[in-house]
């Protein structure tokens, strides 16, 4: 119940499950860190490759940037003395550049921490395994409300709407996906399609959840959304 029961936005999401307000902050906390995270994100990854294009080399990005193989600040940690702020730098930097929603973030938080001891960060990182595209309808509740349906007036051999009762019938269609898998998870990510873009405005400021530009290069450093890990 917990991590379906959110909203369509990120923030609004945050504080409609069954939670004490200790976990509420706790949410909120790591939920600002990951957007201020992502907003000033940087491309660390091999100079010669700043230039492609992150659609149509999906899957190097992964490898290089997403997943980032990037010598941590933090090497190590102690579990026996207690430092907020080393621990949320160490939940940043061993997680996958991945912008999740606060349910999500919640569970993902978790499962690094029950990993931790006292030994080296590189151990906690998820490693990549595989990104592609796929055309998906999501079907019941629990997924519509994490993947909005693509609802298209239902019409007639002559294109006249269809009706029943008075009310107009509509027809389901596919939404384009990104899956990516690491060792850890499934990640399912917003793509391009009619439904995403209607949510994107141009010269808007990119909101959760929205596609990685079409035209965006690995320099941008941009992070993929996703609906759901």
């Amino acid at each position: 119940d917990e991590v379906w029961n959110d909203a369509a936005s990120t923030n609004s999401s945050i504080g409609t499950n069954n939670c004490n307000q200790e976990e509420l902050a706790l949410k909120l906390k790591y939920q600002k860190a990951f957007t201020e995270t992502e907003a000033c994100s940087v491309y660390d990854g091999p100079i010669e490759y700043k230039k492609l294009s992150v659609n149509v080399n999906l899957e190097l990005y992964f490898r290089l940037f997403v997943f980032s193989t990037k010598e941590p600040e933090v090497v190590s940690v102690d579990l026996t003395k207690e430092d907020d702020e080393k621990m949320t730098k160490i939940i940043i930097e061993t997680s996958p550049r991945i912008q999740l929603r606060p349910v999500d973030r919640h569970v993902s938080e978790l499962d690094v921490k029950k990993a931790m001891g006292t030994g080296e960060l590189l151990e906690l990182r998820e490693t990549f395994k595989k990104v592609w595209q796929e055309d998906i309808i999501p079907c019941g509740k629990s997924a519509t409300r994490r993947i909005s349906p693509h609802k298209k007036l239902l019409r007639g051999f002559h294109g006249d709407p269809m009706t029943k009762d008075g009310d107009f019938r509509f027809s389901a269609e596919s939404r384009k996906v990104v899956f990516c898998t690491s060792d850890a998870a499934i990640y399912i990510i917003t793509d391009h399609d009619e439904v995403s873009t209607k949510a994107i405005q141009d010269g808007s400021e990119r909101k959760f959840t929205s596609p990685i530009p079409q035209k965006a290069l690995f320099q941008n450093a941009l992070w993929p959304h996703a609906f759901a890990r």
